[in-house]
């Protein structure tokens, strides 16, 4: 038998690697610029669109609410690589994000 090597794309980590990585928060916070309707619609996104939107479609609803009542909410838990993507399209809809390490 043998070993079935396993080719890595540029940019890609093993399992390991990203292992050894701490998580980051992509954080929701309060605004008075959007209202719950429109952050609901924001994070649903369109599954057509092929976006990391898309990503943040699960779970949505139980984040909504969160920044109403304590001014900001965790919508998503990634590697950092991932969460700088979700924090600048979710900028670019108006919406007030940050990322944070988790912990």
């Amino acid at each position: 038998m043998t070993a079935t090597k396993i080719k890595k794309n540029r940019g890609e980590r093993t399992e390991r690697e990203a292992g050894s990585e701490p998580p980051w928060n992509v954080i929701l916070h309060n605004d008075w610029e959007n209202s719950m309707p429109r952050v609901v619609v924001i994070l649903g996104g369109d599954p057509q669109e092929g976006s990391p939107r898309n990503d943040l479609q699960e779970g949505h609803q139980d984040h909504v609410g969160g920044p109403h009542a304590s001014s900001r909410a965790t919508v998503k838990q990634c590697y950092k690589e991932l969460a700088e993507p979700y924090k600048e399209l979710l900028r670019k809809e108006g919406l007030t994000i940050s990322i944070e390490p988790d912990g």
